[in-house]
């Protein structure tokens, strides 16, 4: 093809693009004037904010949380109510809107969608198929009233659409709202139905926990999730070099003596590549190359020294009675009394049998292989609290602690009413 027929073809092809642009446009703008004209607001950006509070399946999983085109309105008799594209990686909340209504109090857990419907997620149990219909929940009695309280709205739903119900917390959630301005008309009408119900008084006896402030993860209330927080690399040990530092998928667990922080670090950096100009010369151009690491931090609220257990290969290496621990774990540690008061017989016993992965302590900061996941991370957060909970009383006392930390198990030595009450 000649140039000028390769011009041709280009100008054609860019012609097809701003053709399709300029009908969508027309089509987007009939659209949100068909929202307008009942009176509802519509937002082309919302900022995540607008879920917080949102912690059921779908919501509280995953990361990379967005959301898209919110509408915000009321109904004939007065609810308001919000309708909004949601997605986050590895989840789906299904085709169509989400639509919340608020509850006046918080409620317990509750789903309730036909049996054709697959949704994953949800770590509940499921008590019924009344009708066609899940009913998953954690406590049988509030399953049978939330399912009764919102069946006059899940029948009127299904004459729109396939009916999905989920209470969350102090919120009323609809899955797979239907986009048409008149249709998702008919279906907050059918929803505030079920949103009246649930806000009777007679139900106050099923209060809860309130809300989340903020985002944060499905069963885990009391973690903070932010999809991007540059201040929080302040508070992880992070490569400093290069530019363009951001922090994402932020996940912060204050509950508890140890804290967890844990992100995915983004940077920049530039390099230049010398390379042949086609003519016996040569050229330079700069060449940014972009980064990622996964952090993951414990923040002991306590006092501790510094240790390594099958981490690193520097430090003064320490040896004990135990040659089964000594073949397993090397451990690391610059004072050696205090290595031997922590790994006393009945810790090494009890690591040899949990075989806990690496980890390490200093600086005010624990470390330990695990996933960069909710579940992983809780679950090395349980084994460090085991840990601690083995270290003996006058190690505490000699930290300057006259009360432990955390709750001691082990001898009668150690505790006044020893009790495992850790899983490890």
């Amino acid at each position: 093809m000649d140039g000028g027929g390769g011009w041709v073809v280009l100008l054609v092809v860019l012609g097809l693009v701003v053709a399709g642009l300029i009908v969508w446009g027309v089509l987007r703008a009939r659209y949100v004037k068909s929202l307008r004209d009942k009176g509802w607001r519509f937002v082309t950006s919302p900022d995540v904010s607008i879920v917080h509070g949102l912690n059921v399946a779908p919501f509280g999983l995953g990361f990379n949380r967005r959301v898209d085109d919110q509408i915000i309105g009321r109904t004939s008799s007065g609810m308001p109510f919000q309708a909004f594209k949601y997605s986050a990686s590895g989840v789906s909340a299904g085709d169509g809107y989400v639509v919340t209504m608020p509850l006046p109090r918080s409620l317990p857990e509750f789903h309730t969608f036909p049996v054709t419907v697959n949704r994953s997620g949800i770590r509940a149990t499921e008590f019924s198929q009344d009708s066609g219909l899940r009913q998953i929940g954690h406590d049988a009695a509030w399953v049978r009233v939330a399912a009764r309280a919102l069946d006059p709205a899940l029948r009127q739903l299904s004459t729109v659409t396939t009916p999905q119900l989920v209470v969350d917390h102090a919120s009323l959630v609809g899955l797979g709202a239907p986009r048409q301005a008149d249709q998702l008309q008919a279906y907050v009408e059918a929803m505030a139905l079920g949103a009246r119900e649930l806000s009777a008084e007679g139900l106050a006896r099923f209060q809860t926990e309130a809300p989340p402030p903020e985002l944060s993860f499905y069963q885990h209330p009391a973690w903070i999730y932010r999809p991007r927080d540059d201040a929080a690399l302040q508070s992880v040990a992070h490569t400093s070099g290069g530019s363009n530092h951001q922090a994402k998928d932020v996940m912060i667990a204050t509950d508890g003596p140890i804290a967890i922080v844990a992100l995915t670090h983004h940077w920049t950096t530039t390099r230049t590549v010398t390379e042949s100009d086609g003519n016996g010369g040569t050229r330079t151009r700069t060449v940014t190359d972009h980064h990622s690491e996964n952090l993951r931090e414990f923040h002991p609220s306590f006092p501790f020294g510094e240790f390594k257990v099958n981490a690193g290969w520097f430090g003064n290496k320490r040896e004990f009675e135990s040659v089964d621990f000594n073949e397993r774990f090397t451990v690391r540690a610059p004072d050696a009394r205090f290595a031997h008061d922590i790994f006393h017989p009945r810790m090494m016993e009890w690591m040899l049998k949990v075989n806990p992965p690496p980890f390490e302590g200093a600086d005010g900061r624990l470390t330990i292989t695990c996933e960069h996941t909710v579940e992983s991370m809780e679950t090395a957060r349980l084994f460090l609290l085991a840990f601690f909970g083995r270290v003996p009383r006058y190690v505490w006392q000699n930290l300057g602690l006259a009360v432990p930390p955390v709750p001691l198990v082990g001898s009668v030595e150690q505790q006044t009413h020893p009790t495992e009450v850790l899983p490890y």
